[in-house]
């Protein structure tokens, strides 16, 4: 028997587990590709189904000199380790006992484990599950700010609570990590939220993912994982296109690539605006502007370019702008897209003008009467916060 966890079996509540066949891990590989798969809710289905697609399709054309190693958690199994290269892969057993994937301790002896066991010169992570995006629900079960990244269940019938992962407390993971990312992709709805690339910069030089909402099958893993093994930023270009249109449906997903070590340089420019006057969250007109989600019925999620485009002078955007664009390096969009709020796009037009691929939070009273959501208030949690800044 192979324990899995060998390194830090001492530091972990959770047991070991096996493997069907032995691992040759002692050489470096070129990049590592973490794949963390909440599929403990009612997602278990599509994760099993993505899942195989990862493995058994897109996983053929990744190279020799590149890994693929998936974590996941599906409803009636314990998760589960499955190690990927060389064109095999080893499935190892479930661990003896279930647990919260979305703990941040478990994340963190999780992801510390693979970099250490599963040597490589890169990382990519991808998240897989649902995405409430920066929000934070107000819990009086589990947590007093939850939602985010989840959600994860335990038992066979997930008779258990449903515990998320807010960014900040997923920042504070990655911050312990042996190694740093070098693109987080994201088949999640709603993580190009500019509150969570700006909390992630220092743990990725990357993020691709969806302002907008992610439909259940996934991404169309057989077409574009073999783009997840890039190094530059023409190869995530190249990714976020495939993504984009490869998508499986009836709209395409829309999609964009962050490009994290701009993103200092993108608030800076924000700020001003905000110090200056140009930009108050009072007065912010959002009739025309682009949305991606409601919460409580409230749209909140609103294009971060639609807003300036639609609340400063054409000079001060002209400058913000190219701030903006050396942040968004890729972005594309139809006219619509997959949403449980087809009624929106009644609210706004999706132009290539308008359109920036990143979402920003603006304060606002409607807020106020919100009962889960307190977003006025949990906006402080951000480090991107520029609305509160004396």
């Amino acid at each position: 028997m192979k324990y899995l966890l060998t390194l830090i079996a001492g530091l972990l509540l959770f047991t070991s587990c096996k493997d069907d066949k032995k691992d040759d891990n002692s050489s470096i590989c070129q990049r590592t590709l973490i794949c963390y798969v909440c599929g403990d809710n009612n997602l278990s289905s599509d994760a099993k189904e993505n899942i195989t697609s990862l493995i058994l399709q897109g996983s053929k054309e990744i190279g020799k000199d590149n890994m693929i190693v998936v974590v996941v958690d599906n409803q009636k199994t314990n998760p589960t380790l499955i190690h990927v290269r060389n064109g095999e892969y080893t499935k190892s057993e479930p661990y003896e006992t279930d647990f919260y994937m979305t703990d941040p301790e478990k994340m963190r002896q999780i992801l510390t484990y693979i970099m250490n066991e599963y040597k490589s010169n890169s990382y990519a992570l991808l998240l897989w599950g649902h995405s409430t995006g920066w929000m934070m629900e107000r819990d009086t079960i589990a947590y007093a700010n939850t939602r985010g990244y989840g959600p994860d269940n335990i038992g066979e019938t997930g008779s258990g609570i449903n515990k998320w992962i807010n960014y900040t407390a997923m920042a504070n993971v990655f911050s312990q990590l042996p190694a740093k990312f070098d693109v987080i992709i994201g088949d999640i709805c709603l993580l190009q939220c500019v509150e969570i690339a700006y909390e992630l910069r220092n743990y990725t030089n990357y993020i691709v993912g969806a302002p907008s909402e992610v439909p259940g099958y996934g991404l169309p893993y057989d077409s574009v994982i073999k783009y997840m093994f890039g190094s530059s930023e023409e190869d995530y270009k190249v990714l976020a296109n495939a993504i984009y249109n490869n998508t499986k449906g009836s709209y395409q997903v829309p999609t964009s690539l962050v490009k994290t070590s701009a993103l200092e340089d993108l608030r800076q420019a924000t700020l001003s605006l905000v110090k200056s006057g140009k930009l108050e969250a009072e007065h912010c007109n959002f009739n025309d502007v682009i949305y991606y989600f409601r919460f409580e019925g409230c749209p909140i999620m609103y294009d971060m370019q639609n807003i300036m485009l639609n609340n400063l002078d054409s000079n001060s955007y002209t400058e913000w702008k190219k701030t903006f664009d050396k942040a968004v390096v890729y972005k594309a969009a139809g006219s619509q897209w997959n949403t449980l709020y087809p009624s929106i796009f009644n609210d706004f037009t999706v132009s290539e003008e308008n359109y920036g691929g990143l979402s920003m939070f603006v304060p606002n009273t409607v807020y106020n009467t919100m009962y889960i959501y307190k977003p006025n208030d949990d906006i402080r949690h951000y480090e991107w916060n520029i609305w509160n800044n004396e």
